[in-house]
Formats: structure tokens, sequence, C-alpha cells
């Protein structure tokens, strides 16, 4: 059985539009869903020395970038022209 191939479209000018997305979401996910207890406790850091964090920050990461390359990227090729006529 074979597996089907994907080409990646402009795989470097995605990172380049999308960087700060794809890196921030993890990190506001790591720090309101597992950091932050309430108001009056405000955060518990102790959460960056469990290993389990940094396994869900990778996962986020790798979810992200996907969603956001095969959403808002792959099939739009008006917005990639739109940024290749900025540069």
């Amino acid at each position: 059985m074979k597996l089907p191939r994907i080409r990646l479209v402009e795989p470097l000018l995605f990172l380049k539009t999308f960087w700060l997305s794809i890196l921030s979401y993890p990190v506001l996910l790591l720090i309101f869903s597992d950091a932050y207890i309430s108001l009056q406790e405000g955060f518990d850091w102790s959460v960056l020395r469990q290993t389990e964090t940094y396994l869900k920050f990778a996962f986020h990461l790798i979810y992200w970038t996907a969603f956001n390359y095969f959403i808002f990227w792959r099939y739009n090729e008006e917005l990639i022209r739109k940024i290749k006529s900025k540069k």
C-alpha cells in the first residue's frame, strides 16, 4: 500500500507568514490551560517542570502548524500571490 505524497506549497513563505500564530498558540494554550489557576491564586509555574507539558506543547505546535497550512494556506492561491507581490 502506497502512502499519498503531499507536495508542500511554498513552505518557507508559509512559515515566514504564519510564524507568530504558530508560536503564540501553544504558548498561550500552555499558560491559560495548564498554568493559570484562578484570579486569586494566579499562575502555577510548576507545570514547566513536568514532561507532560513539553509533550503537549510539541503536539499543539505540530497541530497548529498543520491546521494553518491546510486551512489557510494550501488551497488559497490568492493569498500566496498577494504575499509574493508584497516582496
